[in-house]
């Protein structure tokens, strides 16, 4: 073969490879953008080629998670030659994605080389077409990542959760509640930042749906769950199993200053608690591995709310954007931490939306969307 007319890359050309270039999003989504490769590519005979690209800089707090790229799609060949695949994106994200005056749009269209058509209707997915795989995917990416992004900023809609409810804990959480309003005064405690007892539930992960194709993605997901995790981890369970309360805890430093205070909880019969953490654990990398949830530690952090600021209502004067008002939990901390609020026997895992009831009066759990059986 005659290697003048194959031209291969050489060992100065590998740098394309070893120190890209690093892309950022809003947000704080980075990634490393191979763009000079597809420069190189396209003039592999051409001596026009000779941007030195800057070393590549370690700053894994920012950069993407490569697991994170949606890579559960297909990209499809037109009649015409062209490369096209799409990407659903709920209206509430299509002006990040488009930007002020198409601004957004139309860069991602010139540094991808590609072409994005946004559907009028919310229901359609957007466009993305190109002259081969590797533009098209690098298109779809960046458009993932904006969602990403955006979907983090977003208040919580949804969360899968399991109630913690019983008359024992209803009766005891009553009891806490009461005596803390009736006791010695400290700063920030209000009878409206205590959860109604109705409503006390672990949150397994919080979920940002915006639209009803997400929240059908979500559904599924949960339901599937129920033989891909839940099934395997509980065939060797003897049930039941029953959640305990006992003690409270906050998650901040300081007593003086805080927002939420949480009640703690522990797995009875104590032998299955390792396999309950689990199964939780699983859910959520279940979620996260569907694009529905962003991966924030290894183990979820089983607890109950109990009183959060945020449920704090505000007083006619004050503008709902408001600074958030925090609580002393100095005393409470101190008076109830071996509080015993009772058990309640483990058995439905829900998609719970986070402004709905099942009654009208609010005095009910959390609207369910979908619900599995832990066995």
């Amino acid at each position: 073969m005659n290697s003048s007319n194959n031209t291969l890359m050489t060992t100065n050309d590998s740098m394309i490879f070893n120190k890209p270039e690093i892309f950022t999003e809003p947000g704080g989504y980075q990634f490393r953008s191979f763009e000079s490769f597809y420069k190189w590519d396209r003039h592999k005979n051409s001596e026009n080629v000779k941007k030195t690209l800057p070393a590549y800089t370690d700053n894994e707090d920012c950069l993407l998670n490569c697991e994170e790229l949606d890579d559960g799609y297909e990209i499809k060949i037109t009649k015409s030659g062209k490369f096209l695949t799409d990407i659903h994106a709920a209206s509430y994200f299509i002006p990040f994605i488009v930007g002020t005056q198409g601004l957004t749009k139309k860069e991602i269209e010139m540094s991808t080389r590609t072409k994005l058509r946004i559907p009028k209707h919310p229901q359609n997915n957007i466009l993305i077409t190109g002259n081969n795989e590797r533009d098209v995917a690098y298109a779809r990416n960046r458009i993932h990542m904006i969602i990403l992004a955006q979907r983090e900023k977003h208040q919580m809609t949804h969360f899968i959760s399991i109630r913690v409810f019983s008359s024992s804990i209803k009766e005891n959480f009553e009891t806490f509640r009461h005596n803390i309003l009736n006791g010695p005064s400290s700063r920030g405690i209000h009878p409206s930042i205590f959860q109604k007892a109705e409503k006390l539930h672990l949150t397994i992960s919080p979920l940002v749906l915006l639209d009803d194709i997400e929240i059908d993605w979500a559904i599924s997901a949960l339901n599937e769950c129920k033989n891909e995790v839940v099934k395997h981890l509980m065939e060797n369970v003897d049930p039941p199993l029953y959640i305990q309360m006992e003690g409270v805890e906050i998650m901040n430093d300081d007593p003086t200053d805080v927002d939420i205070l949480y009640g703690k909880v522990k797995v009875d019969p104590e032998k299955y608690h390792s396999i309950f953490q689990t199964l939780v654990n699983k859910i959520t990398t279940f979620f996260y591995l569907k694009g529905l949830i962003k991966r924030r530690y290894d183990d979820v952090k089983l607890h109950v709310t109990l009183m959060n600021s945020l449920y704090r209502k505000k007083d006619f004067r004050q503008q709902e954007d408001s600074i958030r008002e925090s609580f002393d939990a100095t005393y409470i901390l101190e008076k109830y931490k071996n509080y015993y609020f009772g058990v309640v026997e483990l058995d439905f895992i829900h998609l719970s939306v986070r402004f709905g009831t099942t009654r009208n009066n609010g005095n009910s759990y959390y609207e369910s969307l979908t619900s599995i059986p832990l066995y």
